[in-house]
C-alpha cells in the first residue's frame, strides 16, 4: 500500500536553501559529519553498526516530506515512486562512510531494474534504464560545471565527480571507457582504487541499500567537501517499453514538499549532480555527534536548562550549552527576529543526563538578533544572541 505523505519541512543542521535569482549569491547547506573510527564500521551494506546513530543524515524522501527535485519523464505520477530515500555520512582521516537506503514502489509499473554491466557487459546503454544512485563529491567547488554526462572521473578523487551505482556496482561510467579530449583516448576508470563498498537488496520489497567508504584527500579535521545526491528510477516495465529509466532527480537543489517543481528555471534536474556542484552542500567534519559536546555525565542535574551562548555577540561561530536531566527528546532550533526557523542543531533525540554544549555556525546569515529555543516533552526555554559581521 502505497503512503500518504504529510508535507512537513525537513531540515538538517544549518541548512539555509534558497535558490538565487541571477546575479545572486548561492547559499550552500551544511551538514556537520562526526568522526569514527574505521573500526567501527564493517562494508557489509547493511546499517548496523551504533555510530550509524549519529551520522549527518540527506532525507529526500521520508514519512516527514520530500527534500527532492525529480522528473517524473511524462509519466503521469503524483510523487516520485518511493516510501524512503535517503543517506547518512560519517568520516574517518582521508574517508567518508556514506550509506544509501532506497525504499521503492513495487507493483505493474515499477519494480528495481538494473540494466548496463549489473545484466550484461555487452549492455552498453543499460545502465540509463534502470535504478541509479549517484554520489557527487569535490574538493574544488570552484569547479562549477564540467561537459560529460560520464561522472567526470577524471577529477576523482578530488573531484568533481559522481559515482554510478547499480546494484553492487558502484563505479564511474558503469565501468565503459570515457573519452578524455585532453589525452585524445578513451580510459576505463576503476573505482577500485579509492573505494569500497557493499550492497543489499530485496526485489521483492523494493529495498536497496549500498554502503561505501571513499577515499578524498580532504576529509580532516575543520575542513570541508562539497556533497550531493541524486539517481534515477526506472523499472522492468519502462527498460521494455522505451528501453529507458522513467525519471531522474537530485537532492539539490529543491524546493520543499514539491518533488516535481523546478526550483528557479534551472532546467533539467540530472544536470545538478551530473554536471554540475553550484548547488552542492558542504560537508564539515567534526570530531562529535553532529558538534555536539558532553560532560560531567555522572552528575545527572535537576532540571533541564539552556544556557546563554559565548561568545555574544558572536562571528561568525558561537557555542550554546544546555542541561539535561532525563531521557525525553529534545529539540534545538534557530530563529530569525521573524519567527523563521533558519536552524536544526537538534532534531528531536534523546540525550543520557549531562551538559552538553553544540557549535552553531552563522556564516550563511545575515547580521542581526536570532532566538535559540530548547524545547523537551515537559520544558522550553528561549534566549537571544546577536551575530555581529
Amino acid at each position: 500500500m502505497r503512503k500518504l505523505y504529510f508535507l512537513l519541512l525537513f531540515v538538517i543542521p544549518l541548512l539555509v536553501l534558497h535558490v538565487p535569482a541571477a546575479g545572486q549569491d548561492i547559499s550552500r547547506p551544511e551538514l556537520a559529519v562526526p568522526k569514527v573510527s574505521p573500526s567501527d564500521i564493517v562494508i557489509d551494506g547493511v546499517m548496523d553498526e551504533a555510530v550509524w546513530d549519529q551520522a549527518a543524515e540527506v532525507n529526500l524522501i521520508t514519512a516527514t516530506g520530500f527534500n527532492i527535485w525529480a522528473s517524473s519523464y511524462g509519466r503521469d505520477i503524483a510523487e516520485p515512486e518511493y516510501d524512503e530515500l535517503y543517506g547518512r555520512i560519517l568520516w574517518t582521516d582521508d574517508s567518508l562512510y556514506i550509506f544509501l537506503h532506497v525504499d521503492e514502489f513495487v507493483d505493474d509499473s515499477t519494480d528495481l531494474y538494473w540494466g548496463g554491466r549489473f545484466v550484461s557487459d555487452q549492455d552498453t546503454f543499460g545502465h540509463w534504464a534502470g535504478d541509479q544512485l549517484f554520489v557527487g563529491l569535490s574538493n574544488r567547488l570552484g569547479v562549477e560545471s564540467w561537459n560529460n554526462w560520464e561522472g567526470n572521473p577524471l577529477a576523482a578523487p578530488d573531484g568533481p565527480y559522481h559515482l554510478m551505482i547499480m546494484g553492487d556496482r558502484v563505479t564511474l561510467n558503469d565501468g565503459f571507457p570515457v573519452w578524455v579530449p585532453e589525452l585524445e583516448a578513451a580510459l576505463i576508470f576503476d573505482t577500485a582504487e579509492f573505494l569500497r563498498s557493499a550492497a543489499t537488496w530485496d526485489k521483492e520489497t523494493g529495498v536497496w541499500n549500498v554502503e561505501i567508504a571513499v577515499h578524498n584527500p580532504n576529509v580532516k579535521e575543520k575542513a570541508s567537501v562539497g556533497f550531493n545526491m541524486g539517481g534515477s528510477f526506472g523499472s522492468t516495465a519502462a527498460r521494455e517499453s522505451s528501453g529507458d529509466a522513467y525519471g531522474y532527480y537530485t537532492w539539490l537543489p529543491h524546493v520543499p514538499d514539491e518533488p516535481f517543481t523546478d526550483p528557479g528555471d534551472l532546467g533539467w534536474c540530472a544536470s545538478y549532480i551530473q554536471q554540475n556542484s553550484e548547488y552542492w552542500a558542504l560537508l564539515n567534519f567534526v570530531t562529535s555527534p553532529t558538534g555536539i559536546h558532553g560532560a560531567d555525565k555522572n552528575v545527572i542535574p535537576e532540571t533541564f536548562a539552556l544556557m546563554q551562548n559565548y561568545p555574544n555577540p558572536f562571528n561568525p561561530t558561537t557555542t550554546i550549552r544546555f542541561v539535561v536531566n532525563d531521557q525525553s527528546p529534545l529539540t534545538l532550533k534557530v530563529y530569525d527576529m521573524l519567527g523563521k526557523e533558519v536552524s536544526v542543531l537538534i532534531n528531536n533525540r534523546v540525550f543520557s543526563p549531562g551538559t552538553y554544549s553544540v557549535s552553531f555556525n552563522g556564516t550563511s546569515l545575515s547580521s542581526g538578533i536570532y532566538f535559540y529555543q530548547l524545547i523537551t516533552d515537559n520544558f522550553m526555554e528561549t534566549r537571544k544572541m546577536i551575530l555581529m559581521k
